[in-house]
């Protein structure tokens, strides 16, 4: 026989909820269940947990039928420590969620706090990298521009150079011819000096 979940208060007196005690158990127990065990602390409970909790109320009501009514007060308050049983539980899950909650907060802050040092490590040796960086492309600047001028000063002197020895070339140039000149000149007067001195060795021999 299915179990039906009614909707009848936890405490009444009329004659209804009273009737459905002794004549319905089984319906009194889901009542049990559904309003004043799980439906006020919102309980999720497993399966097996469930249905041996439901064997116990069900026991419980059986013998509720064959009792005094005198006795419920004495079941009720089976029932009540079973619900604190029950609450008992429910709190210590909760502590044990709440603790595992904990464990991973301190995990993830950890593991936050590691990522946070490394990428502050890994910010650092990026900087200092890009500060080698920069200063070697100021040095290369700088290297560059030394060899720039070390170049323009060399093209200078190369061209001074070149300068001074094309003057003495065109110099020497115009000495040679200066020179050719002279020996010309010497050669020339050499020649006029021998003509003349035959000439006069000729008239000597006339003479004689």
């Amino acid at each position: 026989m299915k179990l039906r979940i009614s909707r009848l208060p936890l405490y009444s007196s009329s004659p209804k909820y009273v009737w459905s005690i002794y004549a319905y158990p089984r319906y009194f127990c889901a009542n049990i269940i559904s309003v004043y065990l799980l439906n006020p602390i919102g309980i999720k409970l497993s399966r097996s947990f469930s249905v041996s909790l439901l064997v116990q109320i069900i026991l419980l009501a059986r013998g509720l039928r064959n009792k005094d009514k005198d006795n419920f007060t004495t079941y009720l308050q089976e029932i009540t420590a079973l619900r604190s049983e029950v609450l008992e539980n429910r709190l210590s899950q909760t502590t044990i969620v709440q603790q595992v909650e904990q464990k991973l907060d301190d995990k993830l802050g950890s593991v936050s706090n590691t990522l946070k040092t490394e990428l502050s490590v890994t910010q650092d040796e990026m900087q200092r990298i890009y500060a080698m960086s920069e200063a070697l492309e100021a040095r290369l600047s700088e290297d560059r521009d030394e060899l720039k001028n070390i170049c323009s000063q060399l093209e200078t002197q190369i061209g001074n150079v070149t300068q001074k020895l094309d003057a003495k070339v065109q110099d020497t140039q115009d000495r040679v011819e200066e020179l050719d000149n002279a020996i010309q000149s010497i050669i020339v007067a050499s020649k006029v000096a021998d003509h003349k001195f035959e000439s006069r060795f000729e008239c000597l021999e006339d003479n004689l």
